[in-house]
């Protein structure tokens, strides 16, 4: 089902995505927590066969330990007003007016 779906979708490669959707159709539920968002290149395990792993970066500790933090956000805030009372949509700044 699931290359049904990628076809469907007119790809040539298999994704997360497809193998959702079939479970779907299957009423399966789906498999959680993994998406791609391309293909995942695997390499064969020397001396076996049948064994593949996907090569990832390794990454230094320290490169990561010292790496600069990004900015913090700008404070947060929240505003609110009422669009419409009792179903008469007041003349205030934040309503835009309605032309009619």
């Amino acid at each position: 089902e699931a290359i049904k779906c990628m076809r469907h979708s007119r790809r040539t490669t298999l994704t997360a995505d497809d193998v959702d959707a079939a479970l779907n159709l299957k009423n399966v539920e789906p498999i959680y927590g993994f998406a791609s968002g391309g293909p995942l290149r695997f390499k064969r395990a020397v001396g076996h066969k049948d064994l593949f792993y996907i090569d990832d970066k390794d990454v230094d500790l320290k490169d990561v330990i010292e790496a600069s933090l990004p900015k913090a956000p700008l404070d947060t805030a929240l505003t609110c007003h009422w669009l419409a009372i009792e179903g008469v949509q007041p003349a205030i700044p934040e309503n835009a007016p309605v032309d009619g």
